[in-house]
Order: structure tokens, then sequence, then C-alpha cells
């Protein structure tokens, strides 16, 4: 199968993932080894086909740069915009943002991780998860 119809049968989320990837497996001078820029360069264009796909789990406020506003929250406190006024977020922003997040997060000692989250989680979601969780 060659990698132009491998990509067409993978979410939005796993072109992201396999792109960061292939692009953390190049060496520091961007060199990648066997099929890989083959690869890479099918993710790419598969992801710029799909780049004006929208999810209706995300928003995008009036902010200047991306924010990631989820269903749950119906207004940015920062610039007032509200959910049923905005548009939907591009699918692949909102992964590549998620992305970027869950790597941020790695990065952080346990008790700054619940903080960020209790900050983040909207009050229905965390009665709706129980938030937050019994400490280890």
């Amino acid at each position: 199968m060659a990698y132009a119809d491998m990509v067409t049968s993978k979410t939005i989320r796993e072109l992201i993932a396999i792109k960061r990837n292939l692009e953390l497996a190049a060496d520091e001078v961007g060199c990648f080894t066997g099929d890989d820029p083959d690869l890479l360069e099918a993710v790419e264009a598969e992801l710029g086909k799909r780049k004006g796909q929208t999810t209706k789990d995300y928003w995008d406020c009036h902010c200047e740069g991306f924010r990631l506003h989820s269903r749950d929250q119906d207004k940015c406190p920062d610039c007032g915009a509200r959910r049923e006024d905005s548009p939907d977020s591009l699918a692949v922003k909102v992964e590549e943002e998620i992305q970027r997040l869950s790597r941020a997060i790695q990065c952080l000692k346990e008790d700054d991780v619940y903080a960020v989250i209790d900050n983040a989680l909207p009050p229905g979601v965390k009665a709706h998860l129980k938030w937050p969780p019994p400490r280890r």
C-alpha cells in the first residue's frame, strides 16, 4: 500500500502524531532514514487536504493567537466572545494544540498538573469527573 493510500485512513490526531514522531526522529541536520521523507510528505499532503475541516468539540474566540475553548465553555473570559456566535475550531489546530499541551504537562510536577487541570475544567465537567480525584 502506498503511503498516500495509507494516510487517508488515519484520523487527524494520528496524522499529527505521525508527523511529530517523524520530525523528532530526524537527526540534528534534518536528515531522515529510509522512506521517512516519503511518509512525511504523504502525511503533510493529507493534512493539507483536511486543513479546512472543523470540529464541533471546540470553538474559536476573538483573542489574538489560537485559543482552545471546549463546547462546555459558553464564553471566553478574556475577549467575551460567546460560543453560539463563534465558529468551530479547525480540527488540525485543535490536535496540534492538544499535543503541545500534553507535552507541556508531562514536564510538570504532579501538584502543578493538578493545578493546571483544576483551573482548566469547567464546573460541570468537574462534577461529572468527580474532580479532584483522591491523591495517591
